[in-house]
């Protein structure tokens, strides 16, 4: 009998700090942003002359409301059941990839997304989101990212 108790706890405690050590690595790696590298050597070129063109500029701010934005889904635990890989944000395969639904979502649940985010007409979200609603906030900014990573 204390050979069992023995051994469970040292499995807990050997658990318990591989786990710490896991987790904290990927809290670290979380907490410290990368910085994007220039995606060719023209557009590194034409940067530190000056000569940016709009695309770039408007790929610079489509990262820059992606990162915003999709702070909502990690705060309103979306990415708990959803990935959206297109903007980086990986997430269990329980719910779908949220990468290409903007454009799909009228046809599939009647709704535009901002609809189905206010009153969702799936059983599941219906319940999450019910325990959980959203602000008009969070369902213009999840829709606004949602479009921006089916554009990616």
């Amino acid at each position: 009998m204390k050979s069992n108790l023995v051994i469970f706890i040292a499995g807990f405690v050997i658990a318990l700090t591989a786990g710490f050590f896991i987790f904290q690595g990927e809290t670290v790696s979380k907490e410290e942003p990368a910085e994007a590298a220039p995606e060719s050597h023209a557009e590194e070129a034409a940067e530190e002359n000056g000569h940016a063109d709009e695309n770039a500029e408007s790929e610079e701010n489509s990262e820059n409301v992606v990162q915003l934005e999709s702070r909502v889904l990690e705060q309103k635990g979306c990415v708990a059941c959803h990935a959206v890989s297109e903007i980086g944000l990986e997430g269990p395969p329980t719910g779908p990839d949220l990468s290409h639904v903007y454009s799909i979502m009228e046809g599939k649940h009647g709704k535009t997304m901002e609809e189905f985010l206010a009153e969702p007409t799936s059983a599941v979200m219906a319940t999450v989101l019910g325990e959980n609603p959203l602000t008009e906030e969070e369902i213009e900014a999840i829709a606004e990212v949602l479009q921006i990573a089916e554009n990616q």
